[in-house]
């Protein structure tokens, strides 16, 4: 081998693995990538779920505050009923 093949030879080893390199860093980026849009993506759907389960709690407190307030304002309507459903009604109201 003559030494203009050699630094040909040694040249074109270097340009691969200058590429080898490049495909190197770029494969560990898109791995991070991956990595951080799936951490994103948990991240998302714990927030969703924690949004739904809110939103499922409010609404059963507001049917509760509902049904209290009418039970109370029924009470307040009639007071021939009896001092117990309105003493009950109270006792409701104060204990939320």
């Amino acid at each position: 081998m003559t030494d203009e093949e050699f630094q040909r030879l040694k040249e074109t080893e270097k340009k691969h693995l200058r590429a080898k390199k490049r495909l190197q860093a770029t494969l560990k980026r898109l791995k991070q990538r991956n990595e951080v849009q799936g951490v994103v993506q948990r991240m998302k759907q714990g927030a969703r779920r924690l949004l739904d389960e809110t939103e499922s709690l409010v609404d059963r407190l507001r049917r509760a505050v509902a049904e209290r307030k009418a039970r109370f304002e029924v009470a307040l309507e009639d007071p021939g009923s009896g001092g117990e459903d309105l003493h009950e009604a109270e006792e409701t109201l104060r204990d939320e």
